[in-house]
């Protein structure tokens, strides 16, 4: 019989051999060509691309005063400053155009100067971001100090309220038209007794706030003896809790900034950046009105002025 030939087993399985040991280097080599393509693409060509950041946006929509516009997911997305802004009392009452019985709040977010109509709707928008970061300045430093818990809530910009009071010790309050609990509120007041007489101590600017369904409620007002009190109404009278330490004040056109802090069982008030006094309040959400204390039975009695008035509701 005839031996079969081994010659063509043996060159098939070198060709396949051989053929398999160059796909692999074709295709080693493919890779290594395509990586050194990438990497000179992406360096000469996607390196002069404009490059993306995330950087976190303080969002501030416009609106009525009933419209919260802040926030703290907004506001505290980075650490405030712990500069103190120097409180601004600029404004001045225009006391000829005084007409107490059709004072009705209303809101006043542009500023009613001598400045043209186009230089207004520039400005108020960068105004009005002001006036929320110089709060949440002021808040972040009552925070510090631990007068509130945290700073979770909602910022309302209020409107300005002026009234006069010439009944002695009658309240005629200006509602906010805002109900809270616990809550931060700040304003620049300016307030004025006819003739500098009268009863000092009982004449002022006030917050009435807490006020429940009887008709019960605390005030807090700023006199023009140059101290700040606390009352409550209960029933049919109104009753001194107590009173602060006193502060600088000019008797003729007195003003001065107010802080209220008010949180759980404590009313804190704060006179131009300074405590000055501290008391109890049962904790209770009301009404927050506003309202002219007077003492003084002569003329127009005690004139009040609240200017850039700062909401802060507690969560």
């Amino acid at each position: 019989m005839e031996q079969k030939s081994t010659l063509m087993p043996l060159f098939v399985l070198s060709f396949l051999f051989v053929s398999v040991i160059i796909c692999i280097v074709f295709l080693y080599s493919s890779a290594l060509l395509g990586a050194a393509f990438g990497y000179f693409w992406f360096k000469n060509v996607c390196g002069q691309c404009p490059q993306i950041t995330m950087t976190p946006v303080v969002a501030f929509q416009p609106g009525s005063s009933m419209t919260p516009i802040a926030n703290t997911a907004t506001i505290t997305a980075s650490p405030l400053p712990t500069q103190t802004p120097e409180p601004s009392h600029t404004f001045t009452p225009v006391l000829t155009t005084f007409v107490p019985d059709t004072l009705t709040p209303s809101v006043t977010n542009v500023p009613t100067n001598t400045r043209d109509a186009m230089s207004v709707t520039q400005t108020w928008s960068a105004e009005m971001t002001q006036q929320v970061m110089n709060m949440m300045e002021w808040l972040n430093q009552l925070y510090q100090r631990g007068k509130i818990g945290n700073l979770n809530g909602q910022y309302y910009r209020l409107p300005n309220f002026a009234d006069e009071a010439v009944e002695v010790g009658a309240l005629r309050k200006v509602e906010s038209g805002y109900t809270a609990r616990d809550f931060v509120l700040r304003a620049d007041l300016v307030w004025q007794v006819d003739g500098n007489q009268g009863d000092w101590a009982e004449s002022g600017c006030g917050v009435v706030f807490r006020e429940n369904e009887a008709g019960g409620y605390y005030l807090v007002y700023l006199s023009a003896d140059g101290r700040a009190r606390l009352k409550r109404f209960i029933g049919s009278s109104l009753a001194l809790i107590g009173r602060s330490t006193i502060y600088n004040v000019n008797r003729d056109m007195a003003e001065a900034e107010l802080t209220l802090v008010v949180k759980d069982e404590t009313v804190t008030i704060f006179v131009n950046r300074e405590q000055k006094f501290e008391n109890y309040s049962e904790p209770a959400s009301g009404m927050v009105s506003f309202t002219a204390v007077n003492g003084n039975p002569y003329g127009f009695g005690t004139r009040c002025w609240m200017n850039n008035i700062d909401l802060w509701v507690m969560q």
